[in-house]
């Protein structure tokens, strides 16, 4: 890898949302995109869980209900990988997302 290479960061899309945007994008995921996979992130000292078998649905069902404080779900996309990266903010969702670094 080169130095310029190394120094490259992907750009990121940061905003907050309401739980009816964060159902409409993961229906958008689910209908439009090849899922990869999704993780969990449960309390502060809990290590993500669910690298297979985690649905979309279900990472929709542990945030809404507060048993998940995260979950990353990783996508395809008009041939680009996507790292979608959620977390509980208030009364909202912190959505973090990422075009995945190529290489990996």
């Amino acid at each position: 890898m080169s130095e310029d290479q190394a120094t490259e960061l992907p750009d990121v899309q940061d905003q907050v949302i309401d739980l009816a945007t964060l159902r409409r994008l993961f229906s958008d995921i689910e209908l439009a995109s090849e899922l990869v996979g999704v993780s969990l992130k449960g309390g502060a000292r809990e290590r993500t869980s669910g690298e297979s078998g985690t649905t979309l649905g279900e990472a929709l069902e542990a945030l809404a209900s507060g048993s998940a404080r995260g979950a990353q779900v990783r996508y395809l996309h008009q041939g680009r990988e996507w790292w979608d990266t959620v977390m509980r903010a208030g009364e909202g969702y912190r959505l973090v997302r990422i075009e995945a670094p190529s290489g990996l």
